[in-house]
Order: structure tokens, then sequence, then C-alpha cells
């Protein structure tokens, strides 16, 4: 099953990406609630 922890991996590695490039490039702020809440949900559900 080590690839499923290498596509986790990969997708959090997206979600950071993500994170921190577009309010970046955009413009934008994030809730940090709102995205502290996804984290942590994303990371219970893995």
């Amino acid at each position: 099953h080590f690839h499923y922890v290498l596509s986790m991996g990969a997708v959090f590695a997206m979600f950071a990406g993500w994170y921190f490039w577009i309010p970046k490039i955009l413009g934008l702020n994030y809730n940090l609630n709102l995205a502290k809440v996804q984290f942590w949900l994303l990371f219970i559900g893995v």
C-alpha cells in the first residue's frame, strides 16, 4: 500500500502549493479557520 502513501503525500503537497501560491498570484486572502478545518478533515480522513 505504499502507493497510497505516495499519492496522499502528493495531494497534501498540491494543497500546500495552492494555499501558498494562490494568495501571492491573485492577491487574495484565505479564511484561516476554514483552511485549518480543511487540513484537519483531510488529515483525519486519510
